[in-house]
């Protein structure tokens, strides 16, 4: 997914404020987003889809699978008092990463982007580990296997509307 995205370049915060969807208490506009190598990546989530967001903003396939991913989280930004606040969580269920993590991603940003404010809020437990995908349970309704579950659904209501017995005469 990420392979067929733009490259607009570097940015410095106004710009990037320009291109973000500022984040209000009536309407949230939160987006995940994946730190790798080479990009800082991120996708909108719509609030009132979940189930669409759900599939499309997965953080393995907003990196491109890629294999060098230094943080995975959510982000939003908010206008305050005293200028425009990037807000970023380590929430993300696949890369889990860690307080120490989401404490250097919030060191990193403000010098990738001088003069963005960053304010950092936990979601996980702290505890040491790469920033690997987590495949701790095998859950049957995972995204890879809902296209051949939805292929056999339509397989099935075929069968049942078009394959009617034919008669005896």
């Amino acid at each position: 997914m990420a392979s067929c995205w733009d490259d607009h370049g570097y940015f410095a915060p106004r710009p990037l404020a320009s291109m973000v969807t500022i984040h209000t208490k009536t309407e949230p506009h939160p987006y995940n987003i994946v730190i790798t190598g080479d990009f800082f990546i991120g996708m909108q989530n719509s609030p009132g889809l979940k189930f669409i967001d759900w599939i499309l903003s997965k953080h393995i396939p907003i990196s491109s699978y890629d294999g060098e991913v230094h943080f995975a989280g959510e982000a939003w930004m908010e206008h305050q008092e005293d200028g425009l606040v990037l807000h970023l969580s380590n929430n993300s269920d696949t890369y889990q990463p860690t307080d120490e993590q989401l404490a250097t991603t919030g060191k990193y940003v403000p010098a990738a982007l001088p003069g963005l404010k960053v304010k950092l809020h936990s979601n996980t437990i702290s505890f040491t580990h790469t920033l690997k995908p987590v495949h701790d349970e095998i859950n049957f309704f995972i995204v890879k296997h809902m296209p051949i579950f939805m292929l056999a659904c339509m397989l099935g209501l075929y069968f049942l509307i078009f394959n009617k017995p034919k008669s005896v005469l």
